[in-house]
């Protein structure tokens, strides 16, 4: 009997170390796009929606101007964009006041950064 329920137990341990938290996870996982990478399909969707409203053509904080393709190369070969948007210590946390980008944009973004080197 002891061997039954222990049996018992042990898959369900394993059955829930395989599974996701919640299906928002599970989805976000299997719906990032990281194939071919490049600036205007994937990288400047992301910065107009994140970071125009600070890095844009009329508002350039810290120095940063995202609407050309030439300064954001700029600030990615820095390491100064992976930085600030993997909220790495010494850096700002990027977009600024707000939350982390979800997990799928930070790697399109080094996906890119990788390209450009």
């Amino acid at each position: 009997m002891k061997k039954i329920i222990f049996f018992i137990l042990l898959i369900i341990s394993a059955i829930n170390a395989c599974t996701f938290d919640n299906l928002e996870d599970l989805a976000s996982e299997n719906s990032c796009d990281t194939l071919n990478i490049d600036f205007e399909t994937h990288i400047q969707p992301i910065l107009q929606a994140n970071c125009y409203a600070c890095h844009g053509n009329e508002i350039t904080y810290a120095g940063f101007n995202f609407t050309n393709q030439n300064n954001v190369v700029s600030a990615a070969l820095s390491g100064r964009l992976s930085g600030a948007i993997n909220h790495l210590s010494g850096f700002k946390p990027m977009p600024n006041g707000k939350p982390k980008l979800d997990p799928c944009k930070i790697k399109q973004i080094e996906l890119w950064i990788s390209s450009i080197k």
